[in-house]
């Protein structure tokens, strides 16, 4: 064997020396005839020679010049026109005062230069701003700016007895609420060229400001002196959480270091202040409550991750965070561990493999004091229980294998387990194991024909709520269809159905053990869209959603304990439909439906829950809205635009409960704007 190892070396050798000494002579032969072959008149100069070498050497090293793109830009102006009739929940989200529009865009590429930046104000409370900018890739920056409007409810609270115990107050009859939800984003990128270095800023600051109504159930509350109050609370709240870092290529891994510093203030009412009676520990006064206080905390991270190429790929991310309250002293402070690994042992066959792991280590004051608001010699100090310190582990593992072309099945496990400490104070289980198991199937039955399923179970041993289910069944059914080139069809089904063998309750400081539960929700979605020509296009869908709880409630009755079957249903079902329409090239029309309708209701068995007033009277809720929607464009020479929309929303509450707090209302909006393009 040896011999003839050594015999095909010895040939291989001979035949590379053979052909390099064969290439030799070509080249020297071909060297001779170029030398005297070549007619003295037609012999190359050494100008010309070093002009080709130029060119050649010219269109080796040619670089892309990029074409110039011209800016592009609009601006719209106009005006918003809103009448608001009763209840504001026909616009639940939009601000419910006139307003002027401004909208803009410009787009410009001037290389090595790219420039973005588009605006579209609708009011004070409801805008929207977006730039971005970038040199070559050294330097990458975009900052958002977002605000959106929301009505609240002034919620009616219904007298429900002449009892004192009963007794109402209401300073807010005919306070308007709403709050404005403003939030800031920016990124910031820099980079070392002609090398793998960046340094970034990624910041996020949230306000929220306006006023809301706050319920409170007053007097010494434990000591029967109850008094149910509603009054205006001014919010004025900011959050803000800043990352800087920095992240590297590093041979074949990728390393990030980044630092974060959170603040939340509270601004406006941080603080409410009620009347109390007086108890056997405290004496009468008016001392605070639903305080809101300040914090402040900072976190480091280290991410780590190999090169994306290869068969096998691992991550692995360590981080720490810690917060503060800045009122009571409480601390908290959380480590955070994750590893993510990716084998793909062949082309069809792919595993992954995830472990994560939290550490929540929560510090508490034994005890808080308040002072009384017009007299601070009365103070009242109470306890505070313990907080519930956790570790929670996570392993999960993923296959995904591809069976077919357009077919591959997932198939994955999950095992969680959650252990708590003080949880015996809290009459919470020590510890929590859940496991989950889930099958999935994507596949292209035809060229036009898509499904996608997925199948999950979830055991959850000593769960610590008592929503949380013993086991749950879920599946997912999505299906596309695209039968005709102008015909589009969609369908989803979602369904789940939870059980829970026995509910817990603590009442008096004893551990109740109820009967069982079950919930069932289901989910339908579906539509149909038609591209009759390039002319008119039509789409509708359906949606329903349906669910149902089923429990055993317990009731402390004097020294007895009192079991209710009770139940609990909700339904919706959602119409909707669309039309575009372009009878001209210069013209654009639309138009659009929706009609919702929901129901939620509770039904009880024992009296305990009817008697003064049944609970299920508060719980009935039968509404329909309906919304309307048209809009028009023309489109002038040298590109101006007019346009103009129309909206109209109606809410009704079908059911007319003198125990209902919710009230009709509708609602008109038009924008009329007018649109200037440059291109």
């Amino acid at each position: 064997m040896r011999k003839l190892l050594l015999s095909l070396l010895l040939s291989l050798t001979i035949l590379l020396s053979y052909a390099f000494a064969e290439e030799i002579t070509r080249e020297e032969d071909v060297a001779e005839e170029a030398t005297t072959e070549t007619p003295a008149s037609e012999e190359i100069t050494t100008e010309e020679f070093a002009t080709e070498v130029s060119v050649s050497h010219e269109e080796i090293l040619h670089v892309y010049e990029f074409p110039e793109i011209k800016p592009t830009y609009f601006l719209t102006t106009g005006y918003r026109l809103i009448d608001v009739n009763d209840s504001k929940r026909a616009i639940e989200f939009e601000y419910p005062h006139d307003s002027a529009v401004f909208m803009g865009e410009f787009r410009a590429l001037p290389f090595p230069h790219r420039i973005h930046i588009e605006v579209e104000y609708l009011n004070k409370s409801d805008y929207f701003g977006d730039m971005s900018y970038a040199y070559k890739d050294i330097v990458l920056f975009r900052g958002m700016s977002r605000a959106v409007f929301h009505n609240l409810d002034n919620i009616e609270l219904v007298d429900i007895g002449s009892d004192a115990t009963y007794t109402i107050d209401r300073t807010d009859v005919s306070e308007d609420y709403g709050i404005a939800s403003k939030k800031k984003t920016f990124f910031l990128r820099l980079k070392t060229p002609d090398f793998p270095f960046h340094v970034y800023a990624d910041g996020q600051i949230l306000n929220v400001d306006g006023n809301r109504q706050e319920r409170f159930l007053g007097g010494s509350g434990y000591y029967n002196d109850i008094e149910r109050n509603t009054k205006e609370r001014d919010i004025d709240w900011q959050t803000s959480n800043i990352i800087t870092g920095a992240n590297t290529h590093m041979g074949p891994i990728e390393v990030d270091i980044s630092h974060s510093e959170k603040r939340f203030d509270s601004g406006g009412d941080d603080v409410l202040y009620e009347s109390y009676s007086s108890g056997s520990s405290r004496a009468a006064g008016t001392y605070p409550y639903s305080r809101i206080p300040d914090s402040e905390g900072s976190g480091n991270a280290l991410k780590l991750h190999s090169s994306y190429t290869g068969q096998l790929v691992v991550s692995g991310t360590l981080s720490n965070y810690s917060r503060e309250n800045n009122y009571s002293g409480a601390k908290a402070d959380y480590i955070l561990g994750s590893t993510d690994l990716t084998w793909m042992p062949m082309t069809k066959l792919t595993f992954f493999l995830k472990y994560r792991h939290r550490e929540n280590d929560i510090d508490n004051p034994d005890s808080v004091t308040i002072t009384d608001l017009l007299n601070s010699s009365n103070t009242y100090t109470y306890s505070v229980k313990d907080s519930i310190s956790s570790n929670k582990d996570t392993l999960t593992g993923n296959a995904r294998y591809r069976l077919a072309k357009g077919v591959t099945l997932n198939a994955e496990v999950s095992h969680e387990n959650i252990d708590r400490e003080n949880a015996d104070e809290w009459e919470l289980p020590e510890t929590t194991v859940k496991d989950i198991a889930a099958l999935s199937l994507n596949a292209r039955i035809f060229k036009n024909l898509k499904i996608r399923s997925k199948y999950i179970y979830e055991e959850i041993d000593a769960p610590a709520y008592n929503f949380e289910s013993d086991s749950k069944n879920r599946g997912i059914v999505y299906l596309s269809w695209t039968p005709l080139p102008f015909l589009f069809t969609c369908v989803s089904y979602d369904a789940s159905i939870g059980w829970r063998d026995n509910v817990l309750y603590t009442i008096d400081e004893e551990q109740i053990t109820g009967g069982d539960r079950e919930k069932i929700d289901n989910k339908i979605f579906g539509l149909i869209g038609i591209s009759i020509s390039e002319k008119l296009s039509f789409d509708t869908s359906y949606a329903h959603i349906n669910s149902k709880t089923s429990q055993t409630l317990t009731y402390a009755s004097n020294t007895e304990y009192v079991s209710d079957d009770a139940s609990y249903k909700e339904r919706a079902n959602t119409i909707g439909a669309n039309v575009n329409y372009k009878p001209r090239k210069n013209i654009g029309l639309s138009a659009g439906i929706s009609y919702t309708e929901g129901r939620a209701y509770y039904l009880t068995s024992v009296s305990e829950a009817e008697d003064p007033v049944s609970i299920a009277s508060f719980s009935e809720v039968k509404i329909r809205e309906t919304d309307y929607k048209l809009s028009g464009k023309y489109y002038f020479k040298d590109g101006w635009e007019l346009g103009a929309q129309y909206s109209y929303s109606d809410f009704n509450n079908v059911i007319e409960n003198s125990d209902d707090p919710f009230e009709d209302g509708d609602a008109h909006v038009i924008y009329l704007t007018i649109t200037k393009r440059w291109e």
